[in-house]
């Protein structure tokens, strides 16, 4: 479900005319890349990756793409915090998906941490002289509070009209900002939830609008649901008892988070 999630923000960008795009925990840096590849000539994409061993690897070749890649580290604060990369002892790969500012509750591989520079949206966006409407992408294990706690100037000045964020609804990473915190953080902020996915148990993505720009883009989720219908139905005769027990499970999170949403 997270890739029609993915092309659904992008077409979302499209249509609210977004002209930057800030993702957070880039890794590869394929939303910044498919933002630049709508073709607007005053776009401008800033992907953001921590992890020096994936940046080196992987983010930096965004740039060919015309994306701005940066090897830093956003938070709430300015400042230098430990990363924890969980390394796979038998692998060459240093850059794996889940590296995290916080420790994760269950790690089982070995973790190296590494010292790295933390800046607030607000500073990266003063810094690179930023042209609103921002789309935001924030994929950052565990730590979305903190990025969003440093967008303080940006939602002040409604610059931001989109995010597209990684939720949990239970605890993963120690001290980790949870699910309702965000969204009620967004929500006081004037966002409204468009459209959520699962992505696993306890996690799922989310996209988030401003409350002014919903009915312009709420046939984007009808037509999302619609696919996610087809590849449900095409998942289910293909693995009728993991499907069934997935929306089983899917549709009980459904239900805590719609406690909190309506």
């Amino acid at each position: 479900m997270t890739l029609s999630l993915k092309e659904s923000f992008i077409e979302i960008c499209k249509i609210l005319e977004i002209k930057t795009l800030i993702e957070a925990g880039a890794h590869e840096a394929s939303t910044s890349i498919e933002f630049m590849q709508l073709g607007n000539p005053h776009s401008v994409a800033i992907a953001i990756e921590p992890n020096p061993y994936t940046y080196w690897q992987k983010t930096v070749k965004a740039e060919m793409f015309g994306v701005k890649t940066l090897n830093i580290g956003v938070g709430q604060l300015h400042c230098e915090k430990e990363l924890n990369i969980p390394i796979d002892l038998f692998a060459q790969d240093k850059s794996p998906l889940n590296a995290s500012f916080l420790e994760k509750k269950n790690y089982l591989t070995e973790i190296e941490k590494v010292l790295v520079n933390i800046q607030t949206l607000d500073a990266i966006s003063r810094d690179e002289k930023l042209i609103p409407p921002l789309a935001l992408w924030v994929d950052v294990e565990g730590f979305s509070g903190d990025v969003l706690k440093g967008a303080v100037e940006l939602f002040n000045a409604n610059s931001i009209r989109l995010i597209y964020v990684e939720l949990e609804d239970k605890e993963l990473w120690f001290r980790q900002a949870l699910d309702q915190e965000i969204c009620s953080t967004l929500r006081n902020h004037g966002f409204e939830l468009l459209i959520r996915d699962f992505e696993g148990r306890g996690q799922y993505n989310a996209i988030f609008c401003k409350t002014k720009d919903f009915p312009i883009v709420r046939y984007v989720k009808r037509r999302y649901l619609r696919m996610t219908t087809v590849r449900i139905i095409k998942d289910f005769q293909k693995f009728p008892i993991f499907v069934a027990s997935r929306l089983i499970r899917n549709r009980r999170q459904e239900r805590r988070g719609n406690n909190f949403y309506s």
